[in-house]
């Protein structure tokens, strides 16, 4: 009888604790960050950001969950500070019906201003001076600009007939346009592929840095191409960020730029994870 009684305030101490966990329900486009915790619960009045989800997650407990909007598209870096417990994690999901939320980093772009050959540029206040590589052209991603382009021959591949630790002379090369600030991108052996900033270009001889650590010193006869520069840009959509002026640069040709869409990540990550430390 004892051993009965045990169990059965074991079972229900299991049974208030799981009923303790809550979900939290998240709308771009109804929601408002102002609501408190018991709003929240409620799936007529959810939170709006990913900041106030960043902001409630320390008090988020064992089995709650998070749950976004279906349909709708939120922007920023989810921060999770908190992971729940073992058969108890707090989990990420969604509510209602249609397409399945996005958390983006995206941002797009407007206000484009002419430079010239069919090229224009913008910016955006949370463009950063450092690289960027994903940029989407109509809702698709885009390849930057390449020199030459990769449906030409032989898959957009030039030939290097000489080679030394930091160079590579390509007979067939002219020295216009002289490609010094741009990227190398070479085929060192069959599964190699190594970028590196060109720091001079004279004549038919392309002169890079050495990357620390890159083991690898190219062949004779294998191929390279030219990116991340203005003068690669020839074909709708082709794109160079301008890191120092933090500025996108796109070939619209003859078109308006209005009559496309151009995004750019402006964030390095989605979702991070960090540990809390008690002291």
């Amino acid at each position: 009888m004892k051993t009965r009684v045990v169990l059965i305030a074991i079972f229900s101490l299991l049974v208030i604790s799981a009923s303790s966990a809550a979900d939290y329900h998240f709308s771009n486009e109804r929601g408002d960050d102002s609501r408190s915790f018991a709003q929240a619960q409620n799936p007529d009045t959810p939170w709006k950001s990913i900041e106030k989800l960043n902001a409630i997650f320390p008090s988020l407990q064992p089995g709650d969950k998070v749950l976004l909007r279906r349909g709708e598209t939120f922007f920023g870096t989810v921060v999770m500070t908190s992971s729940g417990a073992s058969g108890r994690p707090i989990t990420i999901g969604a509510y209602g019906s249609g397409a399945d939320p996005i958390i983006t980093s995206f941002v797009t772009l407007s206000d484009w201003k002419s430079i010239g050959n069919g090229i224009y540029e913008a910016g955006h206040p949370m463009l950063k001076n450092k690289p960027t590589t994903l940029v989407a052209f109509n809702d698709r991603d885009r390849e930057m600009g390449r020199y030459p382009n990769s449906d030409t021959a032989n898959k957009g591949y030039l030939t290097y007939e000489k080679t030394s630790w930091n160079s590579i002379t390509d007979n067939e090369l002219s020295s216009w346009p002289n490609w010094t600030g741009a990227e190398v991108v070479i085929r060192k052996i069959y599964w190699i592929l190594d970028r590196h900033k060109i720091t001079s270009h004279s004549g038919n001889t392309i002169n890079y840095a050495t990357n620390p650590g890159t083991p690898y010193q190219p062949k004779a006869e294998f191929g390279y191409f030219i990116q991340n520069h203005v003068r690669t840009l020839d074909q709708l959509g082709e794109w160079y960020y301008d890191v120092n002026a933090a500025k996108l640069k796109v070939f619209f040709g003859s078109d308006r730029p209005s009559s496309h869409s151009v995004q750019i990540a402006v964030l390095d990550n989605l979702l991070t994870q960090v540990r809390r430390v008690i002291t």
